[in-house]
């Protein structure tokens, strides 16, 4: 205990009177009472007169403090009690408190570690370390020693976030000299010791620790200690400090403000994230806590996919999931590529990111080069993720790009291919989910109880809902929303009705199906809207480059680019070399755009060229394999140019390859024309059919062509459907089932009447070969 009292030291040399100042100090302005006092100084072994005694000491104090001379005495007397009198800055432990609550509610990280080193400096030993009264360190001598070692953390804490571990190694060691027991300076002192590259000193001192904590407790560290041991051990880029970096506002002496925010402006979570292993897989490679600072350049990650892939999703998820690999924060902008306003203009975007690190808008410069400039520089030597949602394509982002040092993640529905110029960049692409996949998302949501009672459902609505995750989400929310409806019922819904409409969830038509689709939709040049639209009227799985011309009548050359520029906005997939698909969500809305926005009389026409293309190319392919074939006269010639074939290798090609598609378009013909199609089609693939044993689609094919001759009351096209008929009957081989009705075929009297069909198709042959059947010579 010290007293100072206008600048002369008063020593205090009685340990009663100090145990009654030091009672009196603990307690200033306020009284006190005489048991309290008597309790402190004596405890149980009072005297026999304590009052008068009690009274005495404090007599005895108050020359000491030289209180009988002063106008003004420090010590009075109240009722029942003493108390002292004392401004807020006269006493120690009442100046550490008003500093250490001043402290507390500073705004900035600097004006906090001055106001800490001030109420810390105002120690000069360990509490009451002259006042021997057992109660009064029982009760106060604890509480204000934790009081100093909590401030003494914090004020370790804000330095080690200052980037001064290397400054603060030699205090920490002479801290944890008092407090060998608190387990957060040996914390603060191993961050300290690794951030300044003594990481072998680092896991020393936790050994220290570990074996001082069993030896005086019998405990292990804990959680904290060892989690810091595990990331030391594992070099985890996360342990490494925030750096300070310049602001846009550096003054005329050249001196520059300092800007530490940490943004953590990442949108939530999604929840029961499910899937993308690999991806995640190939998104962790752009962390490499290993790489020096001289290597260290920007890496970019392009997140690309088709509308409702889950591209913004996996960004984010995976922004949470390394937040630790970020120390210096993570930046976020939605550029609004893909919306229902205007995309984000790059100088908007760059005011956007400046502002999420802290610079003032009248420190940001109006030139866009200029914007660009300062961010390079406020991100150099920073350690940062930087998320660009959205982008509609490369002009927008790379006046965005840092210079070294970050990551980067750009989602986009275009593949950004001029991206592969800048930086350490990699291509991430989204497909729609597995049905495995599906399912797991679904049971993550409904919860395994449910799904396994509504296993089968669940299988049938991930396949209508084309294993797109935004629409398995809507899905589930719409199904979630309705207590009373189970996956089955929403089901049948959605086979019965409008797939697309069932996508929606009312009052959000921001993540409907339709909706975010037609965003895509509309960012296509007119053109290719239409190629677009017009695809969703080919009835088969994919489409070639010369099936998208005569669709579309156009050159090669012309539906070409339009497919590949369909490709680049993942609008239609290559599957495979020059061949295209849809997704089926993808597919209903091409061809809700097609019957909305095209005349009955232009639909109509597409179907006819894309038909007669079908069928000449089919026709073309024959003559090569089957020279000695008779066809049935294909229909008017609409101007298509079908598929020209150098020798019967190619013919064989084209006709497997199409196989699928070829099948489709009778069916699909038969169904809504031009019916006409469907016969001349399935006479034109006999041999196609006959010699590549497939049979099963060969009946399914005579048996619709039969329906649509029927229905149109073409006799000669009944005639030679019902004479493919036959001829199927004699192709089957012993294994087909012929009482399979997903195999119709000539039976329960139609049989005699394909044979009667046969007969005076046989008698005529040459007639029927020269009008209306096309014949195979056997």
């Amino acid at each position: 205990m010290e007293v100072t009292r206008r600048g002369r030291r008063i020593l205090v040399p009685a340990a009663k009177q100090r145990i009654l100042l030091a009672t009196l100090l603990l307690h200033p302005n306020q009284p006190v009472s005489t048991e309290l006092m008597i309790n402190h100084i004596w405890h149980s072994d009072t005297p026999g007169n304590v009052r008068a005694t009690l009274h005495t000491h404090v007599a005895r104090l108050r020359r000491v403090l030289g209180d009988h001379t002063d106008d003004t005495q420090l010590i009075r007397t109240c009722q029942d009690g003493y108390l002292i009198q004392a401004g807020d800055d006269e006493v120690d432990v009442s100046r550490f408190h008003g500093l250490v609550r001043s402290a507390q509610r500073a705004t900035e990280a600097r004006a906090e570690a001055a106001l800490l080193r001030d109420a810390l400096d105002l120690w000069r030993g360990p509490a009451l370390a002259d006042v021997p009264s057992e109660s009064l360190h029982r009760e106060y001598a604890g509480r204000l020693t934790e009081d100093r070692v909590q401030s003494l953390e914090r004020s370790f804490d804000l330095d080690l976030q200052a980037g001064l571990h290397r400054q603060i190694v030699a205090d920490l060691r002479s801290a944890i000299a008092v407090y060998p027991l608190r387990e957060r300076l040996w914390e603060q002192l191993m961050l300290a010791l690794y951030r300044g590259g003594r990481q072998g000193e680092a896991l020393q001192a936790y050994l220290t620790v570990a074996d001082l904590l069993a030896e005086e407790l019998g405990i292990d560290p804990g959680d904290e200690l060892r989690r810091l041991h595990r990331s030391i051990l594992a070099a985890d880029p996360g342990l490494m400090p925030q750096v300070s970096v310049p602001s846009a506002g550096a003054g005329l002496d050249g001196q520059h403000d300092s800007v530490a925010v940490r943004p953590r402006q990442l949108p939530c979570d999604i929840a029961a994230f499910t899937g993308r292993a690999d991806e995640l897989r190939t998104l962790d490679g752009l962390v490499r806590p290993d790489e020096s600072e001289a290597t260290r350049l920007v890496r970019i990650a392009v997140i690309t996919g088709t509308a409702g892939v889950g591209k913004t999703a996996l960004a984010v998820h995976w922004g949470h999931r390394m937040v630790r690999s970020f120390p210096d924060g993570q930046l976020y902008v939605n550029l609004r590529g893909f919306g229902p306003g205007s995309p984000l203009e790059p100088a908007t975007a760059l005011e956007v990111l400046l502002k999420g690190l802290d610079v003032a808008a009248e420190r940001i410069p109006a030139e866009l080069d200029a914007r660009s400039a300062l961010l390079r520089s406020l991100l150099a030597n920073r350690r940062m993720l930087i998320v660009l949602d959205n982008a509609r394509d490369v002009s927008q982002v790379r006046a965005l790009l840092p210079s070294s040092d970050c990551v980067v993640l750009i989602t986009s529905r275009d593949q950004l291919r001029g991206m592969s110029m800048h930086g350490d960049t990699s291509h991430v692409t989204l497909s729609v989910f597995s049905p495995q996949e599906s399912t797991a998302l679904l049971t993550s949501i409904l919860g395994p109880d449910q799904a396994q009672a509504e296993r089968e459902a669940i299988a049938e609505l991930g396949r209508l809902c084309a294993h797109l995750p935004l629409a398995l989400r809507i899905a589930m929310a719409n199904v979630m929303l309705d207590r009373h409806q189970s996956v089955a019922e929403y089901v049948g819904e959605m086979r019965r009705g409008d797939r697309l409409a069932a996508l929606r969830i009312d009052g959000d038509e921001q993540n409907a199906v339709r909706g975010t689709l037609g965003l895509s939709y509309a960012a296509l040049t007119p053109d290719e809207r239409l190629l677009f639209r017009l695809l969703g009227l080919v009835p088969g799985p994919d489409v070639t480059v010369e099936c998208a011309a005569a669709l579309r009548g156009s050159t090669i050359d012309q539906a070409g680019r339009q497919l590949t520029r369909l490709a680049t906005a993942h609008l239609i997939d290559q599957h495979a070399p020059g061949r295209y698909r849809f997704h089926d969500l993808l597919r209903l809305f091409a061809a809700d755009r097609a019957h909305a926005e095209e005349s009955p009389e232009s639909v109509e026409e597409t179907r006819q060229r894309l038909y007669d293309w079908y069928l000449r190319s089919t026709r073309a392919a024959a003559r090569r394999l089957y020279p000695g074939c008779v066809l049935l006269p294909p229909a008017a010639d609409s101007g298509v140019a079908p598929v020209s074939f150098d020798d019967p290798a190619s013919a064989a090609d084209w006709l497997a390859a199409e196989h699928r598609n070829l099948v489709a378009a009778i069916h699909q013909a038969a169904l809504s024309g031009p019916r006409r199609s469907a016969w001349l089609l399935t006479d034109a693939l006999r041999g196609h059919f006959r010699t590549g044993g497939r049979t099963t689609d060969w009946l399914s094919c005579a048996h619709v062509a039969v329906t649509a001759a029927e229905e149109e009351q073409d006799v000669e096209g009944m005639a030679a459907a019902l004479l493919t008929l036959a001829d199927v009957e004699d192709a089957a081989p012993p294994e087909v089932d012929q009482s399979d009705p997903g195999v119709a075929h000539p039976q329960s009297g139609r049989l005699d009447e394909a044979n009667r069909a046969m007969r005076r198709g046989r008698e005529s042959e040459g007639r029927l070969a020269g009008s209306a059947r096309s014949r195979w010579s056997r």
